[in-house]
């Protein structure tokens, strides 16, 4: 197997573990018996993930000539990294905040996760053949995905910042606390989900790049 197959390789794989980690974080998301080994199972991918970055950067090291830019090698990694790192951020704070219970906006974003993971396991694997028409195709899709992503954590954070107005309206400090919590820990929850979606747009950006620059 030539060098540039090996990193076509370990994208697919790395692509692959965050296709298997969003599939687990809706079940986090849906099915609270099963909450915690899909958890564990979401932090296993990220580490997957940073086993195949190393292992990318490690044979990078070792090429002096490859049919895609080096930077352009090196842009994959990271994006796919910062698309597994997000899901284990949005597993790490659920475990701190000890999050039982999810927003009707969450769970949708988690299924936006799904559906952009699984577009980008298809156009990874397409990389040494894909045109510049089919991949901006794609990016068209995931533009539309992370948008309407964009809209729901917009949405989660207006009924978050509503519920605290009326906790403050009914002047009992147990409500008010109760709700100005639940804002601090859903801010930053829905915020890092919308973040995974930010991640898995820049990846196909940066694969549309790739294709350009083969001048496909």
């Amino acid at each position: 197997m030539s060098r540039d197959d090996k990193f076509q390789k370990l994208f697919e794989k790395q692509i692959e573990f965050a296709v298997d980690a969003a599939t687990h974080l809706h079940t986090v998301f849906s099915d609270e018996k099963k909450a915690q080994a899909a958890e564990d199972r979401v932090l296993v991918r990220e580490h997957d993930g940073d086993e195949c970055m190393r292992q990318g950067y490690e044979l990078l090291s070792k090429t002096f000539i490859t049919q895609l830019d080096k930077s352009d090698i090196e842009a994959m990694f990271k994006n796919l990294d910062d698309i597994l790192d997000s899901m284990e951020g949005v597993v790490r704070r659920i475990r701190s905040h000890s999050v039982k219970q999810f927003t009707p906006h969450s769970v949708q974003i988690v299924w936006i996760i799904i559906k952009m993971t699984s577009e980008l396991q298809a156009m990874v694997a397409q990389i040494p053949k894909l045109s510049s028409q089919r991949a901006s195709e794609i990016v068209g899709i995931l533009k539309a995905l992370e948008r309407e992503a964009d809209d729901l954590r917009w949405g989660c954070i207006k009924t978050l910042a509503d519920n605290v107005s009326s906790a403050v309206k009914s002047q009992d400090a147990l409500v008010l606390g109760i709700a100005q919590n639940e804002r601090y820990v859903w801010e930053q929850l829905i915020s890092k989900l919308e973040q995974t979606t930010n991640h898995c747009f820049h990846l196909a950006v940066t694969i549309v790049g790739v294709v350009r620059k083969e001048g496909r």
